[in-house]
């Protein structure tokens, strides 16, 4: 431990992102502004729709490659979902 220098010890805490994001929106200094800029513009960037298809792009082709290993194996349950999901598509 180093040397005290006087005054209250220091302590160390853990801060969540919502809260340093908390802490940077009512902060009124230059850093604090920067800081409110960077997170509206990450923010931004996230729920912009091409983000936003994106992501349900990548969820998809992980499911389906995922599936359809099971459906490559001959899984009876798969098999049986396909047939449901050919019904499915008849009707449509």
């Amino acid at each position: 431990m180093s040397e005290s220098t006087g005054g209250r010890p220091s302590i160390d805490h853990q801060l969540t992102i919502d809260m340093a994001k908390e802490l940077c929106m009512i902060q009124r200094i230059p850093k604090g502004k920067q800081c409110r800029g960077y997170f509206l513009e990450i923010e931004r960037r996230w729920n912009s729709p091409e983000a936003i298809m994106a992501r349900a792009l990548r969820s998809v082709t992980v499911t389906t490659r995922y599936l359809s290993r099971f459906v490559e194996k001959g899984c009876p349950k798969c098999t049986n979902m396909q047939k449901w999901e050919m019904l499915e598509y008849k009707h449509s």
